[in-house]
């Protein structure tokens, strides 16, 4: 028996045959027995003429010589994903809701109706029979497992918010844990992401909901990828790329997942923590089309830059106190060509700190900075008394200074040469060769470096795992006053007397390790 003659009757009757846990999802890869499906519910057949399908079907899995034809691929994927059907005839009656609700159409690959008894939240009235309302704290994993490549699609679903959803801190909404696909919110915008192996892609518009219910769609297809909300684009940017699942850890990274997501994968804006959320859900749809018209004369063009030319150099100077400074015999070196740099306190006559500079003149003209990232990668430690989680900070350089080409022999080397007029490079005590900061070491005084710290990271003892700072303050002030662009400060938080930790090599742009050198990367529109 082949899939032609079950066509729509399997698919169909399977809905009173079969029951188990608390979803329900179609899932339908044949087009024309979904849709052919779906007719039938509207000219309200018969529950005779549904009697009737039962028994056949009954009729033909007890059939031996069907077992061949049950097994067909064709035929798996033209079944109801049998594991996940409530035995519940609400279902049919969702097929009778009138617009807006959602439907079972020739371009649905999955439609998951949230009407079964949940394991977390709580049932209410929904767009279409009951929706799914969750608390913080609470999710529910769909059976909706987007393991195939879409070369156009669509993802839709129905959202109201609770009352406190608008508290301020970032939610989650809908999506697979590496942001393959993934709906967020966030300083008030809502955001659609659509990753790659390492490539993030975006977009994002103002967040503006509804107290009831909304509904929330992002879409690809049709060279933009794009967001929706009750049926109106609110942002778009140009993209030819399709929707490729993630091969990296599980085939369940791609499972759908309403109210939770992990801190993975959206460094791109500047998202480090685990979300939870806040509302109710009902009616979540994937088409293998675009279902949403886009105006191309209104597409906002999102973008990113990865600048790697850096200028970098380490300075040493004494640590008389936790407060007091003074130049040593390093003070003078010129450390601009070290392959690794580092900021803590090595003894109580070497305290460390770190600069780092990007030229951002290739950013396009008008461009606005949505995030900004620098990355750091850990070449390797230096042991010393205390092994504890280190906190490094950034501070905005306030005056211009010179790399200069001092020489080290690899990453535990200090190097010996000292400042001249031929190396012309930064020290603890010169910004280059001849002009002197206004204190030993760049003080934190708003003349040679500004004493708020713009951005701060833990770093684990002994990771060796890159480490992020979210700089987009920063780097918007440069855009702001391009001339204001002297660099980035790193020091260890904890610069104390008499205390000296682990300290993190951290690979310099003169390493030949090209891939950790430092990068500085931009997420912009225009």
């Amino acid at each position: 028996m082949s899939l032609k003659i079950l066509g729509p009757v399997f698919v169909f009757s399977a809905l009173f045959l079969f029951g188990c846990d608390q979803e329900k999802t179609v899932q339908a890869s044949d087009s024309e027995s979904l849709f052919a499906k779906s007719n039938q519910v509207r000219d309200q057949k018969s529950l005779d003429s549904l009697a009737n399908d039962t028994l056949l079907l009954d009729t033909l899995t007890k059939d031996t010589t069907s077992t061949d034809s049950l097994e067909n691929d064709s035929l798996k994927k033209d079944t109801l994903v049998l594991d996940s059907i409530i035995n519940d005839t609400n279902f049919i009656d969702n097929l009778y809701c009138s617009a807006p609700a959602l439907v079972v159409d020739e371009s649905t690959l999955y439609m998951q109706e949230l009407e079964g008894t949940p394991v977390e939240g709580i049932l209410v009235p929904g767009v279409c029979g009951n929706g799914l309302l969750l608390s913080e704290g609470e999710s529910t994993s769909l059976n909706i497992l987007l393991k195939d490549s879409m070369p156009v699609g669509t993802v839709e679903f129905w959202f109201k918010p609770s009352e406190n959803f608008f508290d301020g801190a970032p939610k989650t909404l809908l999506g697979n844990d590496e942001s393959r696909v993934h709906f967020f919110v966030k300083d008030g915008e809502l955001i659609f992401q659509k990753n790659h192996a390492d490539i993030h892609y975006f977009v994002k518009g103002l967040l503006d909901l509804d107290s009831g219910w909304n509904l929330i769609a992002g879409q690809w297809g049709n060279d933009s990828l794009s967001l929706a909300v009750n049926g109106k684009i609110i942002a778009s940017i140009p993209h030819s790329y399709g929707y490729v699942p993630s091969t990296r850890f599980s085939e369940n990274s791609n499972r759908i997942v309403i109210g939770e997501k992990s801190s993975c994968c959206m460094e791109a804006l500047s998202q480090y923590e685990s979300m939870s959320t806040s509302g109710a859900f009902d009616q979540v749809r994937v088409s293998d089309k675009a279902r949403y018209t886009v105006n191309l004369d209104k597409i906002v063009t999102f973008d990113s830059l990865d600048v790697k030319n850096v200028k970098d150099a380490q300075i040493n100077f004494g640590l008389l106190s936790d407060s007091s400074f003074y130049a040593t015999s390093q003070s003078s070196l010129n450390l601009g060509a070290l392959v690794c740099l580092t900021a803590s306190a090595y003894d109580n006559n070497t305290l460390m700190r770190s600069l780092y500079q990007f030229s951002i003149d290739t950013l396009p003209e008008g461009a606005v900075i949505d995030s900004a990232i620098f990355i750091l990668s850990i070449d390797s430690w230096k042991q010393k008394r205390v092994s504890t989680d280190e906190t490094f900070v950034i501070h905005k350089i306030l005056s211009s200074w010179n790399e200069g080409t001092g020489t080290s022999s690899g990453c535990s080397e200090l190097g010996t040469d000292r400042n001249s007029a031929s190396i012309n490079g930064v020290t603890a005590v010169e910004r280059f060769y001849g002009t002197e900061w206004n204190e030993v070491g760049l003080g934190l005084n708003d003349s040679d470096a500004s004493a708020k710290i713009y951005s701060s990271v833990v770093i684990p003892n002994y990771s060796k795992d890159q480490v992020v700072f979210t700089v987009t303050e920063l780097v918007n002030e440069w855009v702001k006053n391009p001339s204001s662009n002297n660099g980035m400060l790193l020091r260890n938080l904890s610069e104390t007397s008499g205390r000296f930790p682990n300290i993190p090599l951290f690979v310099s742009g003169n390493s030949a390790n090209e891939d950790g050198q430092p990068v500085l990367k931009l997420y912009y529109h225009y």
